[in-house]
């Protein structure tokens, strides 16, 4: 028994010693709130075979920045929002390395207990190889309000990565 429990403060350590970031994020200022007076956003996770799905995740929630982790397996963490407009400003989600050539902004207005979705998708042959340079894509997000069943916003254009 002691054994398992030094295995699971060890691993714990492991993981915190290697930037993982917090599982939810609260984006207000001051004292928690009640989860029913609170918005939840989280990043849609498709893995390595999601085919054009990408995983996108929000970098910064009205400009200040969000702890996001350095290793592959390391998901970003849900946001909660206070009830109200927010803008998020968005990257792909490579496992470690959140990036693009432009980092796209979402405008929302979030309602307390719902959950939102933030979703991507490679645009169909959108991709541009070179010998020199990586690939780069075309690619779409969405913020869908899963509670009401509703986009709330998404990409008018391809950003590109």
């Amino acid at each position: 028994m002691r054994r398992a429990a030094a295995v699971t403060v060890l691993a714990s350590g492991f993981v915190l010693g290697c930037g993982a970031p917090p599982r939810v994020v609260r984006t207000y200022v001051g004292e928690p709130h009640p989860t029913a007076e609170l918005a939840l956003v989280r990043a849609a996770r498709h893995g390595f075979f999601g085919g054009n799905a990408l995983n996108v995740a929000a970098v910064a929630v009205d400009g200040s920045p969000v702890p996001v982790g350095s290793w592959i397996w390391q998901a970003p963490p849900d946001l909660e929002l206070e009830p109200g407009t927010h803008t998020l400003t968005l990257a792909i989600d490579e496992g470690g390395s959140l990036r693009t050539l432009d980092y796209p902004r979402a405008a929302f207005r979030a309602e307390p207990g719902h959950l939102y979705e933030l979703r991507g998708e490679r645009v169909p042959g959108s991709v541009e190889f070179s010998f020199f340079t990586p690939s780069r894509f075309g690619w779409r997000w969405s913020v869908v309000d899963t509670t009401a069943g509703a986009t709330v916003a998404e990409s008018a254009t391809a950003s590109r990565k």
